[in-house]
């Protein structure tokens, strides 16, 4: 399994113990010079085999043997990342480079049982559940956004920053047709927005120090922004739970801090696209996350559950009501039937 942040990857490795338990291992950080998948392979390759060496010094003079890295490539399963690009080519590497390493002929290959064959042959890619929900939650702002053009209604209020908003202003022209292309609009533009003021990737920009003490003001307590400036998994749907929830609130403060150009982008926001972001938040995200986390199987044991969630989904589509009529509740609007995460963000909705 491997995760990368920045110019960092971890990396760590799952196996079967004596006692026929899965355990994780964590195998280290690398500093990568680069993203692409070559040089994560490799990186996986110098792990292995420093993984090979360390064993082999501390071992010298043992009888548990010498552990060579190209046995070690051949045990090696599947893989375990995200759905990015980069992580899907990365698979197909290390697959390829695993097949380098099985060292037996086809004669011996066919004398095998199908069950040794099987695990010869062997490997699985899976990714993250976590990224599932959030390729969704992309995939459904794309297609509310085409709905718009498709049924002849107004689509979404651009949110342009200075420059673009200056030369889309000054008429007919090459510059403002760009400006209105490179511009983009709707509720999953307004949170980010409203997370690089309210809680900032960099803890030196953003106003995330004095929103705690406004918050602390007014409510007595301080709930964070959610992370929408890093775009966390579920974060937009979490802000606009809390941007339904507490929206007089930070109006008021933005009318505090915010200039012309950010004061902008509240005007703009899209209550019915935070609507729709805050309701697949309560419905589907935190009770699917839920219910990966407390699975006791491993991710090749989760097809049922991903069949139950799209019975669920096809279930909330074919009878809207039982997310916003005014009697309904969780138990059927919710996958797992539990609460609502944030109970009063379905109350305003």
């Amino acid at each position: 399994m491997s995760k990368h942040a920045d110019s960092f990857l971890s990396h760590c490795i799952t196996y079967t113990a004596h006692d026929s338990t899965g355990v994780t291992r964590f195998t280290g950080v690398q500093h990568e010079v680069n993203h692409t998948s070559e040089t994560q392979l490799q990186g996986w390759k110098d792990v292995i085999h420093e993984m090979c060496t360390v064993y082999n010094e501390c071992m010298v003079g043992a009888t548990a043997g010498v552990a060579d890295p190209r046995e070690l490539v051949t045990k090696v399963k599947g893989m375990l990342t995200d759905h990015a690009e980069d992580q899907k080519k990365l698979v197909h590497l290390f697959r390829e480079w695993k097949e380098l390493h099985i060292k037996i002929g086809q004669e011996q290959f066919s004398a095998l049982t199908l069950p040794e064959k099987e695990s010869v042959d062997f490997f699985v890619w899976a990714g993250y559940c976590m990224h599932k929900d959030l390729n969704a939650v992309k995939g459904g702002n794309t297609c509310m956004q085409a709905w718009w053009g498709r049924n002849g209604v107004d689509g979404l209020v651009l949110l342009m920053n200075r420059d673009n908003a200056a030369a889309a202003s000054g008429g007919p022209s090459t510059a403002q047709a760009r400006a209105v292309h490179v511009s983009q609009g709707g509720a999953a533009k307004a949170l980010a927005l409203a997370g690089s003021v309210f809680r900032h990737k960099d803890n030196k920009k953003g106003q995330q120090d004095s929103l705690r003490f406004f918050l602390e003001a007014q409510l007595s307590y301080f709930s964070p922004w959610p992370d929408t400036s890093n775009t966390r998994y579920h974060s937009n749907c979490d802000g606009a739970s809390e941007w339904l929830i507490h929206e007089n609130l930070y109006v008021v403060y933005l009318k505090i801090i915010m200039d012309r150009k950010d004061a902008r982008m509240h005007t703009n926001i899209k209550q019915n696209e935070m609507v729709c972001f805050s309701m697949w938040g309560q419905c589907i995200s935190h009770p699917y996350f839920r219910t990966v986390r407390n699975s006791s199987g491993n991710i090749l044991d989760l097809g049922p559950l991903h069949n139950w969630l799209i019975t669920h989904i096809k279930k909330l589509i074919d009878n809207i009501e039982l997310v916003f009529s005014m009697d309904a509740t969780y138990e059927t609007a919710t996958f797992d039937g539990k609460p609502f995460e944030r109970p009063e963000s379905v109350y305003i909705i």
